[in-house]
């Protein structure tokens, strides 16, 4: 235990002068704060001003949330497939891409068909696929499934 009334209780400094006590109103009397913000310049209130903060905060947002989307699109269109095992798969005469990503889909040989929508339409190979028999790799990823149909 702490001897000395001058080196404080608990890790408090002691005080360096004599207590002086407050009375009860001033005891109760909040102490000042700190002080307001000031005010903004009249210029950057302008309601033109504030519009075109938000605007291009909002084309920000949108640029990197596509960025975003762009990257992780990518990165499923190029990565192994769901299938564990290949397979024959059957384009018939004027299939769309659509109609070929459900199939696709439905028969677990990509994970997710708007992903391969998208990337073939993004390639620039929609009209490339060809109709015909094909067998897909076991593990096959979109893109060298689109490889193979064209």
């Amino acid at each position: 235990m702490n001897t000395n009334p001058s080196d404080g209780e608990f890790g408090r400094q002691g005080a360096k002068g004599p207590i002086v006590p407050k009375t009860a109103a001033e005891a109760l009397r909040p102490e000042a704060g700190t002080p307001p913000p000031s005010k903004r310049s009249r210029a950057s209130r302008s309601q033109v001003v504030v519009f075109l903060n938000f605007f291009l905060s909002l084309i920000i947002l949108v640029v990197l949330a596509s960025g975003a989307a762009l990257y992780f699109g990518m990165q499923a269109f190029i990565e192994p497939g769901p299938s564990a095992n290949g397979d024959t798969f059957m384009i018939k005469p004027n299939t769309g891409v659509q109609e070929i990503a459900d199939q696709l889909e439905r028969r677990s040989l990509i994970s997710d068909a708007r992903i391969f929508r998208l990337g073939v339409r993004a390639t620039g190979n929609e009209s490339a696929l060809k109709a015909g028999e094909y067998a897909i790799k076991p593990r096959a990823s979109m893109r060298d499934i689109m490889e193979l149909f064209k």
